[in-house]
Parts: structure tokens; sequence; C-alpha cells
């Protein structure tokens, strides 16, 4: 009864209808099928994906690709067009609320819905539509299956293996290789590796490792079906142990893949991901394992020329640069602002953190340490967030990194009142608020283009420096800049911190502060 009414178009478009005004982009994703419509579709389950037998595998990759287009085509009759023609992406469809409806804002009456239904595309007419399908995915059989599940099943317990259990499983994989002709390549076992999470101290994958090279040297610059090599794969899992390998064998770090990548390239794409994914989650603790894998990986990839360039190993001119900026006007703010401080006596703090004429970026001092001194603050405490600031300045002026531990000996070289950066330390103080101030500040900036200065007006001055895949690496920045390990990383500040005060000048237990 219901064939020919287009059900399945008719949800998604009164979705769509009852959501307007909330959204811009609708995406749709091919996913696996759940078991009710492939009985409707008409295909036994031990056709699809989940048989045992490889040859069913196979035949079920091929239907399963035949019903993701079906579906597809289907999609499109509404408008949904295809993300990009690329194995990530072809499986996700997108329409924008514009294209869909019309850029008018008039009523949605139901004779304006007839006509946004009325201009779906026939069923004919999306027959011939070019829809980009990735190549089936390869699936080793034979002594090419056993291979692969050796070292699935290694990996898998890489972590508790024996000595001697780890012998085994090299002999087995020889006796493989050599007895059964099953190949490297064909078995993907160098894919498996350059795509698993390994640490630094497991030896015996280093040592597996060498080994699959040594046994077949030509598999490290074999392509997939998709293009990629195993330095693409371990680069997109940031492996830095399996990519420092694979160039040490003589794999060619410059290779492309069929999107035109290099190993580099497609690094770049993995970390920006990764970083999409992370946006969520405002004013994240850094952690070690969240940035090394990546700086460590980037490093290896990068060409000599870009590498040698860096302070430190790790910072690039460009945001040396735009560091430098962002402190020398944020110590001409700080330095202007606008307090009246009384002498031996302590302001307020209503009037010392005042958005418009009290210490300038106080805000990324912790609310804690407000809750320390709700007296009010005395003329020492700015002094000393001036000298954190300056101090800062000094150490990027010396073609350095703000490392914390480098701008606190700087402070002791700078000439003044010691007592000063003293109390400002005995009342809460640290640098590590001025340098997660500077690189905040200074994201923002390279982000949106504008905080306490305008991306554009020193535009010519950054971009003259070579561009770097660690140009927007702020993380990687904080954690060293501020020394962070496993061991102090939740006592980072992450600020800027929204403080509020009563007009006694004390903190508001409930709102004292929030965090963006």
């Amino acid at each position: 009864a219901h064939k020919g009414q287009d059900l399945g178009l008719r949800m998604v478009h009164e979705t769509l209808v009852f959501l307007r005004g909330e959204w811009n982009l609708a995406v749709l994703v091919a996913g696996t099928l759940p078991g009710s419509l492939e009985d409707r579709l008409g295909f036994p389950k031990e056709s699809l994906i989940s048989s045992e037998k490889e040859s069913d595998k196979h035949e079920g990759d091929i239907i399963f690709q035949d019903v993701k287009q079906k579906i597809a085509r289907h999609w499109a009759r509404m408008g949904f067009q295809q993300a990009d023609r690329n194995r990530e992406k072809c499986d996700a469809w997108y329409l924008t609320s514009a294209t869909y409806f019309g850029r008018e804002e008039a009523t949605l009456i139901e004779s304006r819905m007839s006509k946004v239904i009325n201009a779906w595309k026939t069923k004919e007419e999306v027959q011939n539509l070019s829809i980009y399908v990735p190549p089936l995915r390869n699936r080793a059989q034979g002594a090419d299956k056993e291979l692969q599940v050796v070292v699935e099943q290694y990996m898998r317990e890489k972590s508790s293996i024996r000595l001697e259990d780890f012998h085994k499983v090299l002999n087995k994989i020889r006796d493989l290789v050599h007895n059964k002709n099953a190949s490297i390549h064909d078995s993907r076992v160098l894919f498996t590796l350059a795509a698993g999470s390994v640490k630094e101290t497991d030896i015996f994958f280093t040592e597996l490792l060498i080994v699959l090279l040594k046994l077949s040297p030509d598999a490290m610059n074999t392509p997939d079906e998709y293009g990629n090599y195993p330095l693409h794969v371990a680069a997109n899992a940031m492996n830095f142990i399996v990519i420092r390998n694979l160039l040490k064998a003589g794999a060619n770090q410059f290779v492309q893949n069929n999107e035109k990548e290099t190993p580099l390239k497609r690094l770049e794409s993995a970390r920006q991901d990764s970083m999409d994914r992370k946006v969520i989650i405002p004013n994240r603790m850094i952690q070690p394992q969240d940035v090394e894998p990546f700086l460590q990986s980037v490093l290896l990839v990068m060409a000599n020329e870009t590498r040698n360039q860096l302070v430190d190993k790790w910072l690039p001119p460009r945001m040396m640069t735009m560091f430098v900026i962002t402190a020398e006007l944020a110590m001409d703010e700080i330095r202007d602002s606008e307090i009246s401080f009384q002498s031996n006596r302590a302001t307020p703090l209503v009037d010392c953190c005042s958005p418009f004429s009290g210490i300038r970026y106080s805000e990324y001092i912790p609310t804690s340490v407000f809750e320390m001194n709700t007296e009010g603050l005395y003329k020492s405490f700015y002094d000393g967030w001036c000298i954190a600031w300056e101090a800062i300045l000094s150490v990027l002026h010396k073609k350095q990194a703000p490392i914390a531990s480098s701008v606190e000996k700087e402070i002791h070289q700078i000439r003044g009142d010691p007592r000063k950066w003293n109390h400002f330390k005995r009342k809460g103080g640290k640098v590590d608020y001025a340098i997660d101030a500077l690189i905040r500040i200074t994201q923002n900036v390279y982000n949106e283009g504008f905080d306490c200065w305008e991306y554009e007006t020193f535009k010519a001055d950054i971009e003259k420096h070579p561009e770097t895949s660690l140009d927007n690496a702020f993380d990687l920045a904080k954690l060293k800049c501020l020394e962070i390990n496993e061991g102090n990383f939740s006592e980072q500040p992450t600020g800027p911190y929204h403080h509020r005060f009563h007009n006694d000048t004390r903190l508001s237990d409930s709102d004292s502060m929030w965090t963006k």
C-alpha cells in the first residue's frame, strides 16, 4: 500500500520542515543496515559482511555497496549531494536549508511545501547520477589470511606477551612467508602495524616491524587498493615508531596516495580531525599523550629545511612572531591599566578586576587566587603581573620559547625590586597564568582574527616566515611552555575565567567563577 508514496523521503522531509530555522546543514551518512532493513530489501543475513566465508564476505561487500548506492540515489532525489569523492567522505550526503527551502523567509504554508516536494527529482532522473564508489577493500585468503591473523593476535596481546611466545610469533611468520608463500603486502600486516597503537617501550613491536620489513623490503613502498602506503597509514594514526622505522628502511616520505596526499598532508588532516572532535570540550586540559605523538610524527616527515627553523625543536617561526606581537601589545595594555592603588592599602577586587578599568588580562588569573585575597589587592600584586609579562617578552626577544622555568630565571635577572615579585607569588600569583594568557590570546587571533590585536594588521610580518604543520599547534605550545607532564597536568591553568564580585568586594560562592 505504501509503494510509490516515498514514505522514507517524506519522513526526512517532515523532520526538516519541523526543524526549519534550527538547521543550516543536514548530513545523512550511509552505514551498516539494521536487520529489519536487510529483510525489507530481500538480502539474507548470511550473504552480508557478517558471513564467516571469505567468498561470502567479498560478495557481501559488493551487495553492501549496491545498497548504499540505492539509498544515496534516494537521498539525491531531495537534493542531497555527495560530500566528496574520496573514501573518507563518500558515504556522507549533505543538503543546505537555503537550497531545499529557498532563501525567502515566507511562511511555510501547505502549498509552498507541495512545491518543495514537487521539486524532487524522479527515480529515473537520478539513475545516471555519478556517485563515487571506493574500491573494494582487500580480503586476504589462504596463507595471507593466516599471516594476518597471527599479526592481529599479536597486536591484541602485545602488552602482556612473553619473550618465548614472541619468538613463536616470529617463527610462525617466517614459516608462512618462506614455506607457504604468504605475502607481507597482500596480508596487509604492515598496514596493521602502522594503524596500531604502540608505546615507545614496546621493543617487541619494533623487532616485529623490522623482521617484516626484512622479509619483504618492497612492501613498504607498495600501495593498498586506496593508494595509501604504510607511511600514510602510520601518519594517519600518528604512529611515530612505525614512521621512524619505515623512513630508516628507505620509505619515500613524499609519496602520494590517490587523493594526492603526502604522509605529511595525511598527518595534518588526521590532526585537524582530532582537533575538531575536541573543540566541543571547552578549556580541556592538555595531556602529553594528546600532543606528543603528533609532534614526534610531524618532526619525522617534515622537510629538513623546515625542521631546522623550529625554535627549541617545536616552536614554528610564525607562532613565535605572533607570541612576540601578543606579548608586546599586552604589556602596553597592562601598563596602561587605569587603577588608582592606595598606598599601603588594599584596593577592592571589584575595582582591580573591572573589565573596563581594572588590571588587564586579570581574567587569566584563577578565581582561587582572588579568593585568597578577598580584602583586595596591593599595587605590588599588579607590579608582579607586569614583571611576569616583561620577563616573557624578554625571553621571546632572545629567540627562546617562553617556557615557565626560563621565564622564572629571566625574572630574577630583571632589574627592580624583587619584593614585588615575591609579593605576587605569596598572594597566589604564578608566571604560568601570564603564559596561559599569552597562548590563548594568540590562539584566538589565529583562529578568529582578533583578540587584543588583529591578524590582518600584522599579516605580512607573520607570513613572511615559512608555513609549517605546527603553526596552529597551540595545545603543543601550552604543553611545552607550562612544562606539563603526567604528574602535574591537572594543575594547568585553563583561563580565561569569569570573576563575579558583590559590591562588598567579596566573591560570590555560587557565581565566583565559570569557565568558557
